[in-house]
C-alpha cells in the first residue's frame, strides 16, 4: 500500500502516531527511588537496590576511646519501619555502637557513622531521605544531624531527636531538598550524634544504631537528544514524502 502526501497529511491516525513517537523521544530520563539498607550484621550494605551506584561499607569516626563497631549487646527492638514498602520489625541481633562525647555538636569531636555514595560514570543521583533505629544511654546523644562532604559537613541536611533512656526508637526524615550526587564523584554522608548530658566515659558505648536506610536514586547524566517540535517534524516528514513522490514520478517517466 502506497501512502501519498495527501493521504499522510489528512490522516489523523498517522499524525497521532508521529506526534506520540516524538513526544516519547522528548521525555526526560526520570529517576526512581531505591533503598540502601544496613541491618548491621556486617558493615557491608545488606541490600542496595539502586542501579549504577557504588555504596561504601559503614564506618565510624570521632569515637571516644576504643569500642567495637558491630556487636550483639542490647539488640534493637520495640520499633518497626517501612523497608521497600513493607512494614518491618527491628532486625535485632547486631547493631553499630559508638562512644559519643557529651555536649553540643562539634564536627571535629562528635561521634558519627559514615557512608559514601558514588554514581557510576554517565550517571548522577540524589539522596532524599534517611531512617535508622537509635538507642542512647543517659550520657548518649539526644540529637542527630545528617551532613555531607559537599560542604565539608558545615550544614545540616536533616535533624533527628532521640531518647536517652536506653529505649530503641526509629527516627526518619525526608530531606527538604534532595542532595545531588555528581557524576562519578564520591559523596560522604555523616550522621553525627550530640547533646548528651553529664560526662560520657571513654571506651564505653553509649549510642547504638541499627536498620540504617538511605533513599537514593540515579539517573543518566546525558540529557536526551533534542527533537524538533511536532509541528516542525510533521512539516519535515511531508517535505520528505514529497521528495520521494517526485523521485518516483521521474523514474516512471524515464522508464
Amino acid at each position: 500500500m502506497k501512502t501519498s502526501i495527501a493521504t499522510f497529511a489528512s490522516s489523523p491516525r498517522l499524525r497521532s502516531l508521529t506526534t506520540l513517537a516524538l513526544l516519547s523521544a522528548a521525555l526526560p530520563n526520570t529517576a526512581s527511588a531505591a533503598t540502601v539498607y544496613w541491618n548491621m550484621q556486617s558493615a557491608v550494605p545488606t541490600s542496595n537496590n539502586a542501579l549504577n551506584l557504588t555504596v561504601s561499607n559503614l564506618t565510624r569516626g570521632n569515637n571516644n576511646g576504643t569500642t567495637t563497631l558491630l556487636g550483639t549487646t542490647t539488640p534493637s527492638s520495640t520499633y518497626s519501619f517501612s523497608l521497600e514498602g513493607t512494614t518491618t520489625s527491628a532486625s535485632g541481633s547486631s547493631n553499630a555502637a559508638a562512644a559519643a562525647r557529651s555536649g553540643a555538636l562539634n564536627t571535629a569531636t562528635s561521634a558519627f557513622f559514615e557512608f559514601t555514595l558514588n554514581p557510576a560514570a554517565g550517571f548522577t543521583g540524589n539522596l532524599s531521605a534517611l531512617g535508622f533505629g537509635t538507642r542512647s544511654t543517659s550520657t548518649g546523644p539526644s540529637s542527630m544531624t545528617l551532613r555531607s562532604s559537599l560542604d565539608n559537613y558545615s550544614s545540616s541536611l536533616a535533624s533527628f531527636t532521640g531518647t536517652t533512656n536506653g529505649t530503641w526508637t526509629f527516627q526518619s526524615a525526608t530531606l527538604g531538598t534532595p542532595v545531588t550526587l555528581p557524576e562519578n564523584q564520591s559523596v560522604t554522608f555523616r550522621l553525627f550524634g550530640f547533646g548528651g548530658a553529664g560526662t560520657a566515659s571513654a571506651n564505653t558505648a553509649n549510642w547504638r544504631v541499627d536498620d540504617l536506610q538511605a533513599t537514593v536514586a540515579t539517573i543518566a547524566a546525558t540529557p536526551p537528544a533534542t527533537v524538533p517540535e511536532p509541528a516542525t517534524a510533521m512539516s519535515s516528514l511531508v517535505v520528505t514524502a514529497a521528495g520521494f513522490a517526485l523521485v518516483s514520478r521521474r523514474r516512471r517517466t524515464t522508464t
